[in-house]
């Protein structure tokens, strides 16, 4: 069974997208329920810098690999559910 790689991107971006909500939400209770003072914008701007350099950092990684190779699964199920694993 092949299973093209492209999926774990899908998936990579699917988390991505979680993760952006989150720091949204952060940001918004950081901004909305602290003291209106330099430290706290001091942190949401540490927060956002660091968010943005794992984004770019991760850009840098995923566009070095070529999406459309697969690999092989050598594990398949049988129509009576069995496991078969190929060459075991």
């Amino acid at each position: 069974m092949d299973i093209p790689i492209y999926i774990f991107l899908y998936l990579y971006l699917a988390l991505v997208a979680l993760c952006f909500l989150f720091v949204l939400i952060n940001v918004y209770q950081i901004v909305r329920f602290s003291v209106q003072k330099f430290l706290s914008f001091l942190l949401v701007a540490v927060f956002l810098a660091g968010t943005v350099l794992i984004v770019f950092f991760s850009y840098n990684e995923i566009v070095k690999i070529d999406w459309n190779y697969s690999f092989f699964l050598p594990i398949l199920v049988n129509p009576n559910g069995n496991i078969i694993i190929n060459g075991i």
